[in-house]
C-alpha cells in the first residue's frame, strides 16, 4: 500500500529535522 512508503518518508523526515 501507499502507507508503507509514506510512512517511512515521514520517518525520513522527521529524523532528517
Amino acid at each position: 500500500m501507499w502507507l508503507c512508503p509514506l510512512a517511512l518518508n515521514l520517518i525520513l523526515m522527521a529524523a532528517s529535522g
